[in-house]
């Protein structure tokens, strides 16, 4: 039983698949860039033990997002939209009265958004459900500018 409470603690996330970046002042900072849909995302949401602030959007896989509704309205304190499906996540979103949706210029804006907004205990998700392809050449490309920028906010 030693040897596998070892292996867990010595275990090094796979990058971009709900990856902790960083813990500031009590808020954990994930990255899931590589949550390009729906499903991904979903599973995302329910990995989490604590309240979340979610980063979502990007380039359309031609998916619905009203799957998304219930779950961020249950597990959300904030929801951060941006790129090419900002408007459409946003409408599946506030079709179930949430009124914690913020559209957000990028993901820059996104995540001093979140950071601003989240208290300790809670977590800042990037788990876009979409493609990266609007903004970034691919989803490592995404995760990697958001490693960026929490390590940018923990200067």
């Amino acid at each position: 039983m030693e040897q596998v409470a070892a292996g867990l603690r010595s275990f090094t996330p796979v990058p971009h698949r709900y990856e902790p970046v960083a813990e500031i002042e009590g808020v954990i900072f994930i990255n899931d860039s590589k949550a390009t849909n729906v499903d991904a995302t979903l599973a995302a949401i329910e990995s989490s033990d604590r309240p979340l602030h979610l980063i979502l959007g990007g380039s359309s896989k031609d998916e619905p997002f009203a799957p998304l509704a219930a779950p961020v309205g249950e597990r959300c304190r904030g929801i951060y939209l941006v790129g090419e499906t900002a408007d459409e996540i946003g409408q599946a979103l506030e079709a179930a009265d949430l009124e914690i949706v913020r559209y957000c210029e990028d993901l820059e804006a996104a995540v001093s958004e979140a950071a601003g907004a989240a208290v300790p205990g809670e977590a800042v998700l990037l788990s876009p459900a979409c493609a990266s392809f609007d903004q970034f050449r691919s989803y490592e490309d995404r995760g990697d500018r958001f490693r960026t920028l929490v390590e940018e906010l923990n200067v």
